[in-house]
């Protein structure tokens, strides 16, 4: 292809100088190298930038063949390339654009882009290849499929689920995890939105809510795999911006918990049989007390007419001894953990003063110290009820000789800079209970393993391992922490720290006294109790109360009762024998008698005799033993609903 001159009136002829100038200063400053070779290969002129990329000075380059800027195989594929224009394939080289290795003065190598074109100056061919150097672009390319193929890694290798939706809540990408725990495949869940992955809407939208920066903390929630079934999990937010800070998608990270909760559960309940199994001499020693006192005032009672009331009031007193006894008993037995509730750790600890002195028997003294305004915290009940009977158990185990435990609660406040991350704890309130005793103490390398699961001190059969482990795990779960400290001779401290609820109201409002005047109207109470004493008992306080009295001994007793005469209310035990339980008999009752109102009574704790109602009647349960003045409200408010 020929180059024709141009003169400045568009005619051909010789090219101005000043042209020249700028075709030479173009040349000059040309980013990408540009060479010229004759029809034989040789080079003839080089620019400034093909000395900089490959190394070489021009005057080393000029009159080489151009194949010393090409490693093998190009070097040996150029003449070929040269013979093949000879004979007519100069279509072949000719405007090719093309990725070519190159090659600098030093053998190093490096990817380029080659494009050559042709041109003529005195009837004489000449090629000029222009170069553009690759290696940054290729070096991206690798960087990128290299955070690619990392990123695929980690995302479908992950053990936990990885969800990212859009700014839509649509679900653009799972990984493999999500199928394992979900049930659901990618495939499944394009496009859809992440809420059906969600228990409730109340979990869905505290996720979306928690943190819209960059990291969230973890928050548990309850999950819904694809089949329905439901499943604690612990689920992290984060929002994943690009370079420009634009919002490329929202990631969620979701573990399964299901294991774990299950792991706690299991030692959960080692802990607290465990302490149960440290209790059982000294209860069985207060029950035989209290049943003394009882049994001592009534037959003094019954032997003297005139001192009747006197006794009868001291056995009343060692009998709400044992009721309040026995309630903290099945608080300690249940075998299911309790949500967490708000509640005041002063009110909750007193409570359990009575149950603390039976555990650490007379030759230990117990004082309390607690801040007056303390503020409420929430926590499970019955984990806090575990760790203080836990760190009493150890403490009383501290001191064979006796000694003394001072329990306090505390209202501390961490701001940034006092670092409550020394402690294991971020900025902001908490309530901390303390326990102190001064018995024998702990070795620093005790101290430093007190929190581990099953390790002990403590003589064979006198401990699992477990109580302090489900202290810590406890704390740590409630967002809180626990620490320890200890001199050997000088006595141990527990610390318990739970964050502060700020949602509950600073003054409560002072309850009204229980009515135990009786509804009238003399409405007609079918009451339903096997245990011949308690049923009559029973009847005489509604009696008092001004109610009408039917009586059965079991469930199909009742229903019997019920087809003869109209009856206003049931009074039932839940668990009785001949088949029916009193959610049983409510049930069915209700099917014929629809007016029929029921309250059901048991001994068990309130978990354990839900746990009979397979009716979902969620009836109310007036606990054993009740006074007439519980008895009494329970049934106005029966009859006002």
């Amino acid at each position: 292809m020929g180059v024709t001159a141009l003169t400045s009136d568009g005619l051909g002829g010789p090219v101005p100088e000043a042209s020249l100038q700028h075709f030479a200063e173009i040349l000059r400053s040309a980013v990408d190298a540009i060479i010229s070779i004759n029809a034989l290969g040789r080079i003839e002129s080089v620019n400034p930038a093909t000395e900089k990329l490959f190394g070489h000075s021009a005057s080393e380059l000029i009159g080489q063949n151009v194949e010393i800027l090409m490693p093998e195989p190009y070097r040996a594929e150029h003449d070929g390339y040269i013979r093949q224009y000879r004979h007519g394939g100069r279509k072949k080289i000719i405007g090719i654009g093309r990725e070519v290795i190159g090659q600098r003065r030093d053998g190093s190598t490096f990817p380029m882009h080659l494009t050559v074109s042709e041109y003529e100056v005195d009837g004489k061919r000449h090629f000029a290849g222009i170069v553009h150097d690759l290696t940054a672009q290729k070096n991206a390319e690798a960087d990128n499929t290299r955070q690619q193929i990392l990123f695929e890694a980690i995302v479908d290798d992950a053990p936990q689920a990885i969800i990212l939706a859009d700014q839509n809540r649509k679900i653009f990408l799972a990984n493999r995890a999500v199928e394992r725990i979900f049930g659901y495949t990618e495939d499944d869940l394009a496009g859809q939105n992440s809420r059906l992955l969600y228990a409730s809407d109340a979990d869905y939208e505290q996720i979306w809510r928690s943190k819209t920066d960059s990291r969230g903390d973890a928050v548990r929630v309850e999950c819904l795999r694809k089949s329905g079934e439901k499943f604690p999990a612990e689920v992290i937010a984060t929002v994943v911006h690009g370079r420009d800070r634009s919002v490329l998608g929202h990631m969620r990270l979701i573990r399964d918990l299901t294991q774990q909760v299950h792991q706690e559960e299991i030692l959960s309940r080692s802990q607290r049989m465990d302490a149960l199994g440290q209790l059982t001499s000294g209860i069985a020693h207060d029950f035989n007390n209290l049943l003394s006192v009882v049994i001592g005032n009534l037959e003094l009672a019954e032997d003297d007419p005139e001192i009747a009331s006197e006794s009868a009031q001291r056995a009343l007193n060692a009998a709400r001894m044992g009721a309040r006894l026995t309630e903290r008993l099945l608080g300690f037995s249940r075998q299911r953990k309790l949500a967490p509730v708000t509640l005041q750790l002063n009110d909750h600890v007193t409570s359990m003063i009575e149950i603390l002195q039976h555990a650490l028997g007379e030759d230990i003294e117990l004082t309390t110290e607690f801040e007056e305004h303390i503020w409420p915290v929430r926590a499970d009940p019955g984990e806090i009820e575990n760790a203080i009977l836990n760190l009493a158990i150890n403490a009383r185990d501290a001191m064979p000789r006796g000694g003394s435990l001072k329990i306090g609660t505390r209202n501390v406040r961490f701001a940034g800079d006092d670092h409550p991350d020394q402690l294991g704890l971020n900025p902001g309130d908490y309530v901390r209970v303390s326990m102190s005793d001064n018995g024998c103490g702990m070795p620093p390398e005790v101290v430093a393993r007190a929190f581990e699961p099953f390790f002990t001190t403590k003589a064979d059969g006198r401990g699992t391992g477990l109580g302090l482990a489900s202290i810590y795990g406890f704390a740590k779960q409630s967002g809180g922490n626990a620490t320890i400290y200890s001199e050997e001779n000088r006595g141990t401290s527990v610390n318990i720290y739970l964050p502060s609820d700020e949602t509950l109201a600073r003054s409560i409002a002072p309850s009204a006294g229980i009515e135990t005047t009786a509804r009238v109207g003399g409405e007609l109470v079918l009451v339903v109790e096997d245990n011949p004493d308690l049923w009559a008992l029973t009847v005489e306080r509604l009696k008092r109360l001004g109610y009408q009295i039917e009586e059965a001994e079991n469930g199909p007793a009742a229903l019997t009762k019920l087809e003869r005469r109209r009856v206003e209310i049931i009074f039932s035990d839940v668990i009785m024998p001949g088949g029916l339980t009193g959610y049983e008999l409510a049930a069915l009752a209700r099917e014929h008698y629809p007016d029929v109102k029921v309250l059901l009574t048991s001994g068990y704790g309130a978990e354990q005799a839900a746990e009979q109602d397979t009716t979902g009647s969620a009836l109310k349960v007036l606990r054993k033993p009740y006074n007439l003045a519980e008895l009494a409200s329970a049934l106005q408010e029966l009859l006002q609903n």
